[in-house]
């Protein structure tokens, strides 16, 4: 879990590629996830956060995602292409 992981860097990049995922949550579900990433992010600098999304619901759960987390170190953006996410990830400066 990230949370307790004291392997990862404390100001963190992220890419997830859920091309072939089937998001199985409910959006009344998403608050509780919220809750949960902001409580892990208590451990961490910055989280910059891109996911590679290719279906239609997949993309409405990460826009509803998306509105939801607010916090000031974590950001989560979406892509429909691996290699622009991942060029979008790179080129992200974190704040020291």
């Amino acid at each position: 879990m990230m949370k307790s992981s004291v392997d990862y860097p404390r100001r963190l990049k992220i890419l997830t590629d859920a091309r072939l995922c089937n998001f199985r949550i409910d959006p009344e579900e998403l608050p509780m996830i919220i809750d949960s990433v902001n409580s892990a992010q208590l451990e961490y600098g910055y989280v910059v956060n891109t996911s590679v999304i290719d279906t239609p619901s997949n993309t409405a759960i990460a826009m509803l995602y998306q509105q939801l987390i607010l916090t000031d170190n974590y950001y989560f953006k979406m892509f429909s292409s691996y290699e622009i996410a991942l060029e979008w990830l790179k080129s992200v400066t974190i704040p020291k």
